[in-house]
């Protein structure tokens, strides 16, 4: 099964996921990275996150830290996913939230038409997506991926962007209220839905 945590920044995702695998050690964690195993190799020998091509491409790493190599896998072996669990620290949709809320130029038709056959391949198998909600302070402000500051006004637009993909998604979501249910409350919700 995949096992997906999707939300804004601050939302509780990473929390609940620390203790889910607590609770569930044999479940195998995939962290989709803010910039992407993939990209790391193809930025500029000056940007500290640089990271030269090596000689041979460790695939097994970039399955675990970039979701386009673990989504191409699933039309290949989509039963494998019925014999272990991962738990994937956001996925495709923070990609498209992030693009319609900060960066639209980056949003196009034929972006959409790839979200969208990433959400087919998804449909095909067995999945549940938990929703992280969160209120946000005013003064929030967050060092999103080292670089780049997320303030008050931009997790205000990522939020309504998620908002808009959860009213729109077919993909099974299960809403997690981090605001108005505690740590303990919010893993029965999540262990009732993934079982063991």
């Amino acid at each position: 099964m995949l096992i997906i945590f999707e939300g804004n920044e601050n939302s509780g995702k990473t929390t609940l996921i620390d203790k889910l695998l607590e609770w569930r050690p044999w479940f195998i964690k995939c962290k989709r990275t803010a910039s992407t195993w993939y990209t790391n190799h193809e930025l500029p020998e000056t940007d500290p996150n640089h990271d030269p091509y090596p000689n041979n491409w460790d695939m097994n790493e970039a399955f675990f830290n970039d979701w386009r190599f673990f989504l191409e896998a699933i039309g290949y072996d989509p039963e494998g996913f019925n014999k272990a669990s991962f738990v994937f620290d956001r996925c495709f949709v923070t990609d498209w939230v992030f693009k319609k809320a900060l960066y639209p130029e980056a949003y196009t038709e034929a972006y959409q038409k790839m979200f969208d056959a990433y959400e087919e391949a998804l449909l095909k198998v067995p999945h549940v997506i938990f929703y992280c909600k969160r209120k946000v302070e005013a003064n929030f402000n967050d060092n999103f991926a080292g670089s780049a500051n997320i303030s008050h006004e931009d997790h205000m637009k990522l939020q309504h962007w998620y908002d808009e993909w959860r009213q729109n998604t077919r993909l099974n979501v299960v809403d997690i209220d981090n605001d108005n249910f505690d740590i303990n409350a919010n893993l029965n919700t999540i262990i009732a839905h993934v079982g063991s």
